[in-house]
């Protein structure tokens, strides 16, 4: 298994931190589909500490 060293997870600590595989399995457990920080779309705007400027 590959380990991804370049993961986006803010969860440095996880387990299955970098451990793609074991991850999407992990969240494919919840009852509500809960993208992986990998596959989620990055935030743009003033929530994500963007400007409008």
């Amino acid at each position: 298994m590959m380990i991804n060293e370049k993961c986006p997870c803010k969860r440095k600590e996880c387990e299955r931190h970098g451990k793609c595989d074991e991850c999407r399995k992990h969240h494919a457990e919840f009852k509500r589909l809960m993208h992986v920080a990998c596959e989620r779309k990055k935030r743009t705007g003033k929530s994500a500490g963007g400007s409008y400027s």
